[in-house]
């Protein structure tokens, strides 16, 4: 019995369509025909086509694009196909001729192109920007930069702000290399989840070879800047950054709930690299530094934790072992316990036990400390995404708010500023002095 099915194939979409038309054909195995009428009927740039099955006489008509519509919206795809199958099946034949028609895997290939986007230099700009993870980098420059400003070396170098300048590009680039590989590496899995989909690389405004390019390039450049501009010990923690986050960080993300702990030690690296800057690579296992590395370690939990329990759905779906998808429980827990440990660092360590902050910093710190506290605690008892959320943003606000009461706490320029309004300042001490003993 003859079958007339009716189907609009679209390019880019036609797939599924014209397979269901061609296993509707009757059985054995039809010799399929493609038959444009004499009285052809546009419908908005398509034109109905008509399979006829010579072995069963059946027919089957179904809504195409027209021929010049179809090589016209077929030049915006990409990439070209070197598919012969394709390449000629899409050709118009000869009037009043007949061709075969194309076959299912031939459909399919059309099917997966998509139009390129136009990648002019601000479009460029903003995906490059995506793919750095530019607020994550502007995260890790800040710690880098707290780091050196920190030291009581930095301002007696004779070359003080080119070092700095050279520290916060080198530790740009070099974070930007590491978000790009990390993004290269997990494409197909970001793919799957909603937050994620629409990154530069699942959404394909580029090629992974050109991501591949472009984290190359950032990764030699912020390298080399952080080798020829500060010193040797700085640009290995920059190389360490890179080759810790994107090659071993990223692949435990999908085998163990260690991943975490791991990724806490990579963010934990720039305040070390900015002490390292200023000191010329010594003193690297100081109390200040071992401090401020730690105190940037611990962050990590509340804010990565809160944020991993909102996305518990999303880390599922891509196969990925966080703690808020094995054991959200420790998940809570944790984030709670490394909010309570950065108490005594900004309040007892720093300011009385190195010779980097006023006591002054004691106080002041508490304030934002409380304040992580307390959306911690509140994380860790309401269970919800709402609490998990509020933890989150207070995580963006205690890290810069720490860091940048540390740099105005820092000792010298507070017995500046008592000198200045009239007071008696703390006992001058030669900073550089102390440390190079």
């Amino acid at each position: 019995m003859a079958q007339l099915v009716s189907a609009r194939l679209l390019v880019g979409g036609a797939g599924p369509a014209f397979r269901s038309c061609l296993c509707s054909a009757a059985k054995p195995a039809p010799t399929l025909l493609l038959r444009t009428p004499a009285a052809t009927r546009r419908r908005s740039g398509r034109m109905m086509v008509t399979i006829t099955t010579m072995a069963a006489g059946s027919r089957t008509d179904f809504f195409a694009p027209s021929y010049s519509s179809a090589r016209r919206d077929l030049s915006m795809y990409a990439p070209a196909s070197d598919d012969p199958a394709v390449t000629t099946t899409l050709a118009p034949p000869a009037s009043g001729s007949e061709s075969t028609a194309p076959s299912a895997a031939a459909v399919a290939a059309a099917a997966s192109y998509r139009p390129v986007p136009p990648l002019a230099s601000s479009a460029l700009i903003k995906v490059y920007r995506q793919l750095s993870k530019a607020q994550l980098t502007f995260l890790v420059t800040l710690t880098s930069m707290a780091g050196y400003s920190l030291c009581p070396l930095a301002l007696s170098q004779s070359s003080s702000v080119t070092t700095l300048l050279a520290l916060t590009a080198g530790t740009a680039l070099c974070s930007a290399s590491a978000n790009s590989i990390n993004q290269l590496v997990e494409a197909p899995y970001d793919a799957q989840m909603a937050r994620t989909r629409n990154r530069p690389l699942p959404a394909r405004l580029l090629s992974p070879l050109h991501a591949a390019s472009f984290a190359l390039a950032t990764g030699l450049s912020g390298v080399g800047i952080l080798a020829a501009l500060t010193n040797g010990p700085t640009a290995l923690l920059g190389l360490a950054n890179i080759g810790l986050y994107a090659f071993v960080y990223t692949p435990m993300k999908r085998l163990s709930i260690a991943n975490t702990w791991l990724g806490a030690v990579v963010g934990a690296l720039p305040p070390l690299m900015g002490w390292t800057a200023a000191t010329g690579g010594e003193h690297l296992l100081d109390v200040p530094p071992l401090a401020l590395a730690f105190l940037v370690y611990a962050w990590q939990f509340p804010h990565f934790n809160s944020l991993s329990q909102s996305l518990s759905a999303e880390y599922a779906r891509g196969g990925y072992r966080m703690m808020s998808v094995t054991n959200p429980s420790l998940n809570r827990r944790t984030a709670l316990r490394y909010a309570w440990a950065m108490v005594p660092v900004c309040s007892v360590v720093l300011p009385f036990m190195t010779p980097v902050v006023h006591w002054s910093y004691a106080l002041l710190s508490l304030a934002p400390n409380a304040a992580m506290v307390w959306a911690s605690h509140r994380f860790w008892r309401g269970k919800t995404d709402r609490d998990a959320r509020a933890c989150f943003f207070a995580s963006l606000v205690h890290l810069p708010a720490v860091l940048l009461l540390a740099m105005a706490c820092k000792t010298d320029v507070v017995q500046g500023l008592l000198s200045l309004v009239g007071g008696q300042p703390d006992e001058p001490e030669d900073k550089a002095g102390q440390m190079e003993a």
